[in-house]
């Protein structure tokens, strides 16, 4: 747990090397204990800095090493969360197929858990996913469907959006 705080600590003061080796010996201490979910959490910092440093392939690559742990584990939020991860570094590689594939996914979950505010922003993150591919009906249909999903959300007093 101490090394994922201080590559947290690291990364907020901009040290990506820093936080990159604490992050990485983090994965391996987890990785050696069998602690899944940890492991995971280390993946998907590791994700935000290369992300951050705008090393979108590497980013992925440790997206996609999470979402794996977390389909094994069964953690639908998590793996939402992992999609919707991959879809923004999937927009900055300018692969815009992936990119509405990976918040579709996120939309699914979303929509399994019945959780209105997870709707909204997936839909939201798939329509602008589709106006960067070119799709401008599709697009407005997606954020018409979120502006929709937001005002039935307010309406009936979800604190969650």
């Amino acid at each position: 747990v101490c090394l994922q705080h201080l590559g947290n600590v690291f990364k907020m003061q901009k040290d990506t090397r820093l936080a990159v080796d604490f992050f990485e010996r983090c994965l391996a201490v987890r990785n050696k204990i069998g602690d899944l979910r940890g492991a995971a959490d280390c993946h998907d910092s590791l994700g935000l800095v290369y992300y951050g440093l705008a090393r979108f392939t590497e980013a992925t690559a440790q997206y996609e090493d999470s979402l794996a742990i977390r389909t094994k584990l069964e953690d639908r939020w998590a793996q939402s969360d992992c999609y919707k991860s991959l879809g923004t570094a999937y927009i900055r590689m300018q692969d815009t197929d992936k990119a509405v594939q990976a918040f579709r996914l996120s939309l699914e979950i979303q929509q399994e858990l019945g959780n209105d505010a997870g709707i909204v922003d997936a839909l939201i993150s798939l329509g602008l996913a589709h106006f960067k591919a070119g799709h401008n009906e599709e697009s407005v249909r997606q954020l018409e469907a979120a502006l929709r999903k937001l005002e039935q959300t307010k309406e009936g007093g979800d604190e969650n959006a």
